[in-house]
This record gives C-alpha cells, sequence and structure tokens, in this order.
C-alpha cells in the first residue's frame, strides 16, 4: 500500500513537472529589456534562468539590429541576448547583462559569438570556461589567431569572403589549426558572408 503511494507521487510529480513544460513551450515568446546604441538585450519570458548569449555585431550592415534579425525565433525564446557592436570588449557585455538585468553571469552559462570584425574581442577575450565561443567568418590576426582554444569552440568561415585582405585571409588556416588542436569544431565553407549568422546560429545552436 505505501510502495503504490510513493508511485502515484513520483507519477503525479512527472505530471507537473511535464505540464510545466508544456506549458512554457506554448506560452514562451521573447522581450525586448533594452535597445540603445551601446546594447540590445532581448530575453525570453519563460520561468527559469536561461543561458545568456553576448552576440558581437560586425562592421557597417552588421549592427546590433541587424544581428537581432538573423536569429531564430526558437532561439530568442531560449536565450538571453546581449547584442553588441564589434568595438565592445567582453567584458563590457558582462557588465552590460549586470547593469540591465541586475544579476551576475557565471562562464560557464555564457555563450559568446562574434560575427566578422566582432570575432576579434570574442578570440580577444577567449576562455575555455565559457559554455560555448562561435567564431563566425572571422577577422582576425596572428596573435589572435595563435592562441590555445579548446573544444568549446567552433570556427566556420569562408577564405574567400577575405580575398580583398589578404592580411586576414592568410591566418585563417592558423586560427583553423588551432581550434582543430584544441578539440574544437573548424569549417571552410562555401557561403556569402552575409548568409553566415543564420546558418551558424540555426546548425550549432
Amino acid at each position: 500500500m505505501k510502495r503504490s503511494k510513493i508511485y502515484w507521487s513520483i507519477g503525479g510529480l512527472l505530471l507537473i513537472s511535464l505540464g510545466i513544460v508544456a506549458f512554457q513551450r506554448i506560452r514562451a515568446t521573447n522581450k525586448i529589456i533594452v535597445n540603445n546604441e551601446e546594447v540590445i538585450i532581448s530575453q525570453p519570458s519563460k520561468w527559469f534562468k536561461s543561458d545568456v548569449v553576448l552576440l558581437f555585431g560586425g562592421l557597417n550592415y552588421a549592427t546590433p539590429e541587424w544581428m537581432l534579425g538573423q536569429l531564430p525565433d526558437t532561439l530568442l525564446k531560449k536565450y538571453t541576448f546581449v547584442i553588441v557592436p564589434h568595438k565592445t570588449s567582453v567584458s563590457r557585455a558582462q557588465e552590460l547583462y549586470k547593469e540591465y538585468l541586475n544579476r551576475g553571469i557565471k562562464d560557464k552559462n555564457t555563450i559568446i559569438v562574434g560575427f566578422s570584425a566582432g570575432a576579434k574581442p570574442v578570440q580577444g577575450g577567449y576562455s575555455s570556461k565559457f559554455k560555448l565561443v562561435g567564431l563566425i567568418d572571422p577577422s582576425t590576426n596572428s596573435t589572435l589567431a595563435n592562441k590555445e582554444y579548446s573544444s568549446n569552440t567552433i570556427l566556420s568561415y569562408n577564405s574567400s569572403n577575405w580575398s580583398s585582405l589578404p592580411a586576414i585571409k592568410s591566418v585563417l588556416p592558423i586560427l583553423k589549426q588551432k581550434v582543430l588542436e584544441g578539440g574544437g569544431i573548424a569549417e571552410d565553407i562555401s557561403l556569402s558572408h552575409k548568409e553566415f549568422v543564420k546558418y551558424f546560429f540555426k546548425k550549432y545552436m
């Protein structure tokens, strides 16, 4: 008799848990907390705390607004995004999260992703403690390319997109090798520069 009560209790808890998950998926959406020249912060409206993505845009058209437009709704409902211009440092992006959401951010719950010129501060602020590090068709240099990267790193690029900037193109193979040596993922694929952000988030997140 006691055993059956225990089973019923466990079953009830499982049903409640499944109900909460289903309710969250049905009601899940996101809201823009901040939208100014320095940062856009999008937060999912879900009951439990989400991982945080620090997303760094690029030059010219690749503004935070444009970067936001590249993100699928499914991810906006899942992660908190802190989207900043390419000149922002990783530490400053972390500060902006704390400033506007009034809470700290742990490296193990942080994903940092940089596109084009925005990949340089990501490489500069790289740590193996981050949950994931994404380098999307990145600008780089010899110093950044020769850093030690680990298995949390994903590099996706098209060397042909950098033909007009040989100083960058020439070190991308070095960056690829360093990422692979550290156990990360690196690919040189045939995509236009503008296509990479949507591709990356669809494939890897």
